[in-house]
């Protein structure tokens, strides 16, 4: 077990969207044991959202794209390394792509 005072690594991901209407993004993970979910929404003009931070190292099992209300469930199974930035890179078909954020 660490310790509790270490420092903990963390992996940054923004959603970038290439094009298209609002949509909301869902990232589904786990780091360790534990499993969660973030969220983000994209407006029409909104082409990149804040970060979302993750205990890393995070691997992302899913991501799942909602527009117009349909959702699309992509799996990614993708880990993240700590101290690294990352992007989900939505297509106007709301397919995802997964990659390290341009520097």
């Amino acid at each position: 077990m660490g310790d509790a005072n270490s420092p903990v690594d963390v992996a940054s991901v923004s959603i970038s969207k290439r094009s298209g209407g609002p949509c909301q993004v869902t990232i589904t993970g786990e780091t360790g044991n534990v499993s969660n979910s973030s969220s983000a929404s994209l407006g029409a003009g909104e082409a990149l959202s804040a970060p979302i931070r993750f205990p890393a190292p995070y691997t992302i099992q899913t991501v799942t794209v909602t527009r117009d209300g349909n959702s699309r469930r992509q799996e990614v199974n993708l880990t993240l390394t700590g101290d690294q930035r990352y992007e989900v890179l939505v297509s106007t078909d709301g397919t995802v792509a997964v990659a390290p954020a341009p520097k």
